[in-house]
């Protein structure tokens, strides 16, 4: 027997509807969040708690005062 019930957002298969139904509405509003980025500041901003305003090499802060800028490693599921 083909089973109707599917979802058409992960392809999940139900038996009764009432699931199918209660899977959808989770599904959906899975689906419409936004994944969550933030900005990473440097390691030298983050231990000194002050705002990292990162250039293309180093931050301002790291510049003027002569430090080594080192960004945090971010895992590319995180993004």
């Amino acid at each position: 027997m083909l089973n109707a019930l599917v979802c058409h957002l992960c392809g999940k298969d139900f038996q009764e509807r009432k699931t199918h139904t209660r899977h959808m509405n989770y599904c959906r509003k899975k689906a419409a969040k936004s994944p969550k980025t933030r900005k990473r500041s440097c390691k030298a901003c983050t231990s000194a708690k002050t705002r990292c305003e990162s250039y293309s090499n180093a931050c301002l802060r790291c510049l003027v005062k002569g430090i080594a800028c080192v960004m945090p490693f971010i895992e590319s599921n995180q993004v």
